[in-house]
Order: structure tokens, then C-alpha cells, then sequence
């Protein structure tokens, strides 16, 4: 989007300009519709990149915006967790203190940020999923009695996988 941009700003220097500042937002929400595979495969529900892209029609720029509220959420989260080990750190000015802090920055910057995200991507999976029920007529029972079924099903299938009749 970048060199796209670049090319742009070449020809038509105003245009080019803005381009140039929306590609990272354009590339935000191209990878927020497109990343409802992830919690698809986690619930082992067959979504291709194509079924996700129009499943999730538009909800493009309100998804951007909610990863883009998440990521300055992430950025805050990151920056208090940040600013609490320094006070530990100068609380204990133990060496061995000091390196469990500097271990612990990575792990807890990382571990907010990814459950943050998953929470997100969830969040949208099930509003589309929702969005895709209504949109074919199923009410909220008929989906409810389609999804026992389905683990009904997997549970005996896992069963027979594993040789116990």
C-alpha cells in the first residue's frame, strides 16, 4: 500500500499525500475482515478468506476503528504495566529482582496485547455469526439446537476416533 501510495504521490502530489497517511488505516481493516478465519478455526468452523470478507460486509471500517481503539488500549495497558515494574524495580534494587522485572516487561506487554486482540477478533467472529443467522432466517433457539447437535456430533465422532464404543 506504501509503494501504491508512493506511485500516487508521484503523479498527483495531494492525493499521493493522503493515500500515503490512510494505507496503514486501508490495511487495518483489510486485515480485520479478513481475520475471522482465526476464531473460526478455533471453534473448527470451515470459514475461507472469502466467506470472512463477505461475511463481514460492511463492518470493514467499524472493525478498523475497534482494532484501532484496541491498539491504543494496548499501548496504555502497556505503558501502566511499564511504568508499575519500574516502580518495583526501584522499590527492590536487587539484581535478581531486576532481571525477573526485565523478563516480566516482554511476557505481560505480549500477553495484554494478544488477549486484547483475541478478544476482539471473537467479538467480531460472533457478531458475524450472529449477523449471518439472522441475515438466513434462524432464530436464536434454531441456533442454540444447531450448535448442540454439532458438539453432540463431534463428541461422538471423537469417540469412535479414539476406539471406545
Amino acid at each position: 500500500l506504501f509503494t501504491i501510495a508512493g506511485i500516487i504521490t508521484a503523479v498527483t502530489a495531494g492525493f499521493g499525500i493522503i493515500a500515503f497517511i490512510a494505507a496503514p488505516f486501508i490495511a487495518l481493516m483489510l486485515m480485520q475482515k479478513l481475520s475471522l478465519i482465526l476464531p473460526a478455526a478455533a471453534l473448527e468452523d470451515d470459514l475461507t478468506l472469502r466467506q470472512s470478507w463477505s461475511a463481514s460486509a460492511g463492518l470493514g471500517w467499524p472493525m478498523a476503528l475497534a482494532a484501532l481503539v484496541i491498539g491504543l488500549l494496548s499501548v496504555t495497558m502497556t505503558l501502566a504495566w511499564t511504568w508499575i515494574l519500574s516502580l518495583l524495580k526501584a522499590a527492590f534494587p536487587d539484581p535478581i529482582i531486576a532481571l525477573a522485572i526485565s523478563a516480566a516487561l516482554p511476557l505481560g506487554s505480549v500477553g495484554v496485547s494478544v488477549w486484547l486482540f483475541a478478544s476482539l477478533h471473537a467479538t467480531c467472529y460472533g457478531l458475524v455469526r450472529e449477523r449471518y443467522a439472522e441475515r438466513v432466517g434462524l432464530t436464536s433457539g434454531q441456533t442454540e439446537e444447531a450448535r448442540a447437535r454439532h458438539d453432540a456430533a463431534k463428541a461422538i465422532a471423537r469417540v469412535k476416533a479414539l476406539g471406545r464404543h
